[in-house]
């Protein structure tokens, strides 16, 4: 059932125009300006988007320019199947990395317990915050380890279900926000 949701939902995403997915990230990421986790946040973790993902490197920029937070992105660590997390001050310090997705070079590393609030990326979700990725398990393995953080899964309306399949090992976000609506999850 997981595979099936992915591969259709994902199919939809990546048929959307260009001009529709600037269009709809802007509006999620002006949503996400306004939260008030995100403006008491110190440190800010966001995944830098890649294909039709939720695009995020327009935040990121944003939040670099401003200089007011700690930045932190994400870097795929093979050997353990898990994420580790840098600070990064400027754009330049992103490179392709596994999966050909800009990661942090030669940065400093945080602890995820330091994070305050996590942008989860994600193909499909539903509105208990429910959330099936690409199949690795990254994120879930990254929630379960931060639960006091603020975790905010971001994807288009219609990405977002009313159930999905929710496995033992699954973890939850706790607010997901969309270009047409933000929905408590927990």
């Amino acid at each position: 059932m997981k595979k099936e949701l992915r591969k259709k939902i994902l199919s939809m995403r990546n048929s959307m125009p260009l001009t529709d997915l600037i269009d709809k990230s802007n509006k999620i990421l002006l949503k996400l300006k306004g939260l008030k986790e995100f403006q008491s946040a110190r440190t800010l973790c966001a995944y830098v988007s890649t294909g039709s993902e939720v695009r995020t490197c327009e935040l990121i920029r944003y939040l670099l320019g401003k200089g007011q937070k700690k930045i932190v992105v994400p870097r795929v660590n093979e050997p353990r199947n898990e994420l580790d997390f840098f600070t990064i001050e400027k754009w330049s310090q992103l490179k392709p990395g596994c999966y050909g997705i800009l990661e942090p070079e030669g940065t400093s590393r945080v602890e995820p317990g330091q994070i305050d609030v996590f942008f989860v990326p994600g193909i499909v979700f539903d509105e208990r915050g429910c959330r099936i990725g690409y199949g690795k398990g990254y994120y879930d393995k990254t929630l379960r380890k931060t639960s006091s953080a603020f975790h905010v899964g971001l994807a288009y309306d219609f990405q977002v279900l009313k159930k999905i399949p929710k496995e033992p090992q699954d973890m939850r976000v706790d607010r997901i926000i969309t270009e047409k609506r933000i929905m408590e999850c927990k």
